[in-house]
């Protein structure tokens, strides 16, 4: 259900055509987009989730957050062995 009413978010945001809306839409597509990427990582989806940031640095290719966690995705952390 929350993931329907993001997804309406996103069509909404890329329907205007003023360049004031286009501005003030593309924070909220960003917003909506972040959203997308935790729901879908929370899920363990993770190529959907880099989807997602992907399209979060389209809009805004120096989004630090959106780098950082594709670059998370890409290279996850080596778990070290227990000690017994």
């Amino acid at each position: 259900m929350l993931e329907e009413m993001i997804e309406r978010v996103i069509r909404y945001s890329t329907m205007s055509t003023t360049a004031t809306t286009k501005d003030k839409n593309k924070n909220d597509l960003i917003q909506a987009y972040q959203y997308m990427t935790g729901y879908h990582l929370f899920k363990q989806e993770n190529q959907k989730g880099k989807e997602f940031l992907t399209k979060i640095l389209e809009l805004d290719p120096e989004n630090a957050d959106a780098k950082a966690a594709l670059k998370e995705i890409n290279n996850p952390p080596q778990q070290k062995p227990k000690k017994r």
